[in-house]
């Protein structure tokens, strides 16, 4: 799986995302050959006004034929609700509201408790791999024991181009560029 930004919203993603897609080269992770396109795949994924089929492009890599789906960062790996969604509801758990009020769009108190849970597993680690990999580019945060919203959005400040992900999205980008398997 590969996720990119693709577009700001679900909407604008149906509307152009041949267009979005004919801009990028995506690359094999494991040999880092150009890959071809080969397939399209239906994902669906639930907004706030609804349950979205997408198109997904799935492209495979000529030399040592491994396929990957391109993801937009809004969609998480093996979900079905916008990341949008899940952060509304895992930043309103972290502020002390309750599962039951923490978002209105569909998911139940035991999914929004399961995201916050998977979230606060992997918080450390993210947090740590993103530190990581903004070293390597030359890019050091402040140090601290800094949440892993906050930096995210010093990464948004400081790198440009960046901005229009959403943040888990954004996490999820930047963490598949590392060989460690964390998603948010």
């Amino acid at each position: 799986m590969i996720i990119a930004f693709l577009a700001e919203t679900v909407k604008t993603y149906q509307e152009r995302y041949l267009i979005f897609l004919e801009r990028i080269d995506f690359c094999c992770t494991y040999c880092n050959c150009k890959c071809k396109r080969h397939a399209w795949r239906k994902r669906k994924a639930r907004t706030k006004e609804a349950v979205i089929v997408l198109l997904v492009l799935r492209v495979i890599c000529p030399r040592c034929h491994r396929t990957f789906t391109i993801l937009p960062d809004f969609l998480k790996p093996c979900g079905r609700y916008i990341q949008n969604i899940r952060e509304e509801a895992i930043v309103a758990q972290l502020a002390g509201i309750p599962a039951e009020r923490a978002t209105a769009y569909g998911p139940s108190a035991e999914t929004v408790r399961r995201w916050l849970a998977d979230f606060k597993a992997v918080r450390e680690e993210a947090t740590a791999t993103l530190r990581s990999l903004l070293a390597q580019l030359g890019y050091f945060p402040p140090l601290g024991r800094s949440a892993l919203f906050e930096l995210l959005h010093w990464i948004v400040r400081s790198i440009p181009g960046l901005a229009y992900s959403n943040l888990l999205g954004l996490a999820n980008i930047l963490l598949t560029q590392t060989e460690t398997p964390v998603r948010i």
